[in-house]
């Protein structure tokens, strides 16, 4: 995987704060939240602008973001249908 870039660490920065930002100020039940409707609709605008960047770098760099591969899960097998012939009973040939 490459380095990221210096805008692309900022990006990380910024969305590991916010984050960090919107699980402190998060209510406990029952308790109005410390923050403005206007300021939490404002971090969700951030968040989105942060992830359209980041999804655009991804795609500049040929980084498309991959499912893990796990070397202790075996490889997906195809299976294949095929249907009953008519009257041919299920389960015998």
């Amino acid at each position: 995987m490459s380095e990221l870039s210096e805008d692309e660490r900022f990006l990380v920065l910024m969305r590991k704060t916010l984050a960090a930002v919107a699980k402190d100020t998060a209510p406990t039940a029952g308790r109005p939240h410390l923050l403005k409707n206007s300021t939490i609709q404002m971090m969700r605008e951030c968040f989105a602008s942060i992830s359209q960047r980041e999804h655009s770098y991804r795609q500049q760099d040929n980084r498309a973001k991959k499912l893990p591969a796990y070397k202790d899960r075996p490889a997906a097998q195809v299976v294949r249908f095929v249907p009953h012939k008519k009257g041919e009973e299920e389960g015998k040939p």
